[in-house]
């Protein structure tokens, strides 16, 4: 479900990535153990990392609900409570909702942290009912609260950011392995092995056959095409 991201100056933005840094480091002064430390700072999966389009267009990084859960589950296991704070929003005639919410996790010495943040989502269709807008909202408001904890804080970070989009690229741009089975059948069929191919990749793109792109891929198989159209055709004018 789409949520909706509160929109912000550059100015706010940066301030509020500065600030949620700062809570981050105030939480992982003491009372974390190594290993909830490491969970909590650590590099968001480009795996889990998913895009949307936020206003003007843009595209936005963001973690689903339910990874956001597990990896919450994962550092603090069942000790830790999320509550919605109030009575919810509504706004635009009942078109979208907001809520105050309140995350809360125990160190292990068993002393409350809580973070507090805001969410927010709205209709996306006329007939969508209210309490799956409630639902998202509290969603938006529970990942806003792990990145306070820095859960996702890189997707914030513009220089993290950019690496975690080029990465993204990246990942898109990989043929199907549909596609690289076919690069290794008509290569097999042309008499070149797959270390030929490996070879011909590096001398070619400077990488790797994995790494290859998908458009990489499809020139190969259209250049290993063209090889074998002229071999079945000078065995033809040999016979003749």
């Amino acid at each position: 479900m789409t949520t909706k991201m509160v929109t912000a100056t550059s100015t706010t933005a940066t301030a509020a990535t500065a600030a949620a840094a700062a809570a981050a480091a105030t939480l992982h002064e003491g009372g974390m153990t190594e290993a909830q430390r490491i969970i909590l700072s650590r590099k968001t999966p480009v795996e889990l990392v998913k895009t949307r389009l936020g206003p003007g267009g843009k595209e936005l990084l963001y973690i689903e609900h339910a990874d956001v859960t597990s990896i919450i589950a994962e550092a603090f296991g069942l000790n830790w409570d999320f509550e919605i704070l109030g009575e919810p929003m509504l706004l635009k005639n009942g078109e979208e909702v907001v809520v105050k919410a309140k995350l809360t996790v125990y160190d292990n010495q068993g002393t409350p942290r809580s973070r507090m943040q805001f969410g927010g989502a709205k209709k996306i269709f006329p007939d969508q009912e209210i309490g799956d807008v409630f639902k998202a909202a509290g969603s938006d408001a529970l990942k806003k609260c792990a990145s306070l904890l820095g859960i996702g804080l890189d997707l914030y970070r513009k220089e993290e950011r950019e690496a975690l989009e080029a990465e993204l690229r990246r990942e898109k741009a990989k043929p199907t392995p549909r596609l690289m089975n076919q690069l290794l059948t008509i290569a097999e069929e042309c008499g070149y092995s797959k270390e030929d191919i490996e070879k011909g990749a590096r001398d070619k793109y400077g990488h790797s056959l994995s790494e290859m792109s998908s458009t990489e891929v499809a020139q190969a198989i259209t250049n290993l095409a063209g090889s074998k159209r002229a071999k079945i055709h000078r065995r033809g004018a040999a016979k003749d």
